[in-house]
């Protein structure tokens, strides 16, 4: 049991969920006052590898980076798959759902994210001022959004 970890909690009505840990601390299952359970699993690294939710569907994570945190597969209880694609500052660079269906992201020098292009063609792009703040979105249509952002008190 993790030292100093919550292990259970009990509601003002008196039912309780009950919380398990592995070695390195990470919730390892969820016992619900209705006797259900949810589980996770992890790999040697630390990395989330399934997760079953207490209705026993079992979504599962892969990660083709020995090195990366981020995965880079889920496969859900129906075994549809999804794909994602990384920076290496931890940006989302492109999703692929289980449809085959790639949505690909575009940022700036400052992280910033300024285009999303999906697979159908359709594109949206944002600006942001030099504080970082989103100011504009572009959409597919052309169409301008302006945001408005209030002056910060000094």
């Amino acid at each position: 049991m993790a030292s100093g970890a919550v292990t259970a909690v009990t509601g003002p009505d008196g039912r309780t969920v009950r919380y398990g840990y592995n070695s390195q601390r990470q919730v390892t299952s969820v016992t619900y006052p209705d006797g259900l359970r949810s589980s996770r699993e992890y790999d040697e690294r630390g990395r989330l590898t399934a997760e079953t939710s207490r209705s026993g569907e079992t979504t599962r994570y892969s990660y083709d980076d020995p090195a990366s945190e981020l995965p880079t597969g889920i496969q859900d209880a129906t075994g549809s798959t999804k794909q994602m694609a990384w920076s290496r500052y931890g940006q989302l660079l492109a999703f692929t759902d289980c449809s085959g269906y790639t949505t690909r992201y575009e940022y700036d020098r400052y992280g910033q994210q300024i285009a999303v292009h999906r697979e159908e063609g359709i594109s949206t792009y944002s600006s942001y001022n030099p504080r970082g703040q989103l100011v504009s979105q572009k959409d597919a249509q052309g169409v301008k959004s302006v945001m408005s952002t209030a002056p910060q008190a000094t």
